[in-house]
């Protein structure tokens, strides 16, 4: 979708972005074997285990950094998810995020969930339903997200694409916008 809107914005002014991102609900002390996909065609085996501190960076190091090992291959990064205790892995290009659990014995607790759109009062929220991926087999996913942008305002209109797109643009003033965080120095 984002290189369809990016192929006609010398006529639409419209430029758009996409990005996937997942949070993964882990058990603490549990140990963790499954496939990824990304970028690529063939899945690549993760596995690390869980410490047991309750839920601190720490816990996670041994997964976020088994994923990232795999950043060249799949285009997935994995960071520690503050706010939900987990781990968030993110695809910078929008790809589809794919984990099948791999494990010889069913996990206790395993979830894929995607994150909702941040606003200037939510960020890092999950979706209300995960995945539940702990069952040996159990297959987990996360779709993109598009985002459009523009220095003018526009409107979307889905004529057939199967999307049910429809949207109308806001403007976001610079002078409303606090650049002393990361996030609205990146919109301004």
């Amino acid at each position: 979708i984002a290189a369809g809107v990016n192929s006609q914005t010398a006529k639409t002014g419209v430029t758009a972005s996409a990005r996937t991102d997942i949070g993964l609900t882990l058990g603490q002390g549990e140990s963790y074997s499954f496939t990824l996909k990304g970028d690529n065609s063939s899945a690549v085996a993760i596995s690390f285990s869980v410490g047991t501190a309750g839920g601190t960076a720490n816990d996670f190091a041994a997964g976020i950094s088994a994923i990232n090992a795999q950043t060249a291959n799949t285009g997935v990064t994995a960071q520690y998810d503050s706010t939900n205790k987990g781990i968030k892995l993110s695809h910078s290009t929008g790809n589809d995020i794919v984990l099948t659990n791999t494990a010889a014995v069913a996990n206790t607790t395993f979830t894929a969930s995607t994150y909702k759109t941040d606003t200037a009062t939510a960020k890092d929220v999950l979706t209300a339903t995960p995945l539940d991926i702990k069952g040996v087999g159990a297959v987990g996913f996360g779709n993109g997200r598009v985002t459009l942008d523009s220095d003018k305002s526009f409107e979307v209109k889905d004529t057939g694409s199967g999307y049910a797109l429809a949207a109308t643009s806001s403007l976001k003033s610079v002078a409303s916008l606090d650049v002393t965080t990361f996030d609205g120095a990146q919109l301004a």
